[in-house]
């Protein structure tokens, strides 16, 4: 783009100095045939003076034209070979100015883009490291006999088993999230009666809420009907769903309710268990974030949340999270209502 900007510029340049040149003969001849006792030399002398001062307005103006291009050229080649730090100077025009801030801004994009793809890359072998650290070394327990008893054996085993689980769940986890990355316009929604499909969702959880002795509630408009994957929405609600009765204290009640409100339908599951503080909750989202940076390691890598806030991005809905530590959490879901319901 820059190198044909730098050909059409030195082409004006050119066909300004012939023109120029042009223009001087034909007025010197144009003078003399008018009057042939004129002195030529006052008026050639005038005509070169003109022709000297079209060339050095020329060249001043195409090397303030391109000394912009050329810091322009030369950041985009440091981009091309990976340095996304480079940033472009404004030139003295808007379309300068323009061109340049666009630059910047694709500059900034990519070099955050590399930025969260190395953290990523990182957190993601460490999460890996980890179980795949503990299965060798209990495998390796194992075989070299250190483990004695037929008790010490299982116990082991059941280590590998659990490991093995942890890392299961965590590449199915970033299959998911790597598929709604890609597949963001490509999901099949149809409308959906969302209170209906809530509660044959919940009948899953009964099971699990009645171990902790839970007590789960449903306050369901099924008047209301959205556009949605119904694979996602499953997804989004086994996610929130499995949160809120893990945390939950014994005895106590989740509550899942849907309501319309005006062209909108707000979900929201409430929990009356551990809470959130309230410097975690922006960063609830963030993958591989965990709030109790002690948890057991069984319970999850932190991307059930991530899993969660890209689902409710690909149905244009928002979430919201009130929480309080020792008196329960909120996860309020607001979706746009089918156009026509």
């Amino acid at each position: 783009m820059i190198k044909p900007a730098f050909a059409i510029i030195k082409k004006i340049w050119f066909t300004i100095i012939v023109s120029a040149t042009i223009i001087t003969v034909i007025g010197v001849t144009f003078v003399k045939s008018l009057d042939a006792s004129v002195d030529l030399t006052h008026w050639l002398l005038v005509m070169l003076l003109v022709l000297f001062s079209s060339v050095i307005l020329v060249t001043w103006w195409i090397v303030k034209m391109t000394n912009p291009l050329k810091d322009i050229q030369e950041k985009v080649n440091s981009l091309a070979h990976g340095d996304y730090s480079v940033r472009f100077i404004s030139g003295s025009s808007n379309e300068f100015n323009n061109l340049a801030q666009s630059f910047n801004q694709v500059a900034e994009n990519i070099e955050r883009t590399e930025r969260q793809k190395r953290e990523f890359i990182a957190i993601v072998s460490h999460e890996l490291r980890t179980p795949l650290s503990y299965i060798i070394g209990y495998t390796e327990a194992i075989i070299d006999d250190i483990v004695k008893t037929e008790e010490d054996r299982i116990k082991y085993l059941s280590l590998i088993k659990n490991e093995s689980n942890r890392l299961q769940t965590l590449v199915n986890d970033l299959l998911k999230i790597t598929k709604l990355d890609n597949d963001s316009n490509t999901m099949k929604k149809h409308p959906i009666a969302f209170g209906q499909f809530i509660e044959d969702f919940m009948a899953f959880f009964y099971p699990m809420a009645a171990q902790k002795q839970i007590t789960l509630v449903k306050e369901l408009d099924y008047e209301v009907i959205i556009d949605g994957d119904e694979s996602s929405l499953g997804q989004l609600l086994q996610n929130l769903l499995s949160n809120a009765l893990k945390y939950s204290n014994e005895g106590s009640k989740v509550t899942v309710s849907l309501k319309r409100q005006k062209n909108k339908c707000i979900l929201e599951i409430i929990d009356n268990g551990i809470g959130i503080a309230k410097e975690d909750i922006p960063l609830l989202t963030k993958r591989f974030y965990r709030v109790d940076k002690a948890r057991k390691r069984s319970e999850g890598a932190g991307l059930g949340l991530a899993i969660v806030k890209r689902i409710v991005s690909n149905h244009q809905a928002v979430m919201e999270v009130e929480s309080e530590l020792g008196k329960g959490s909120t996860f309020r879901i607001i979706f746009p209502l089918r156009s026509d319901s």
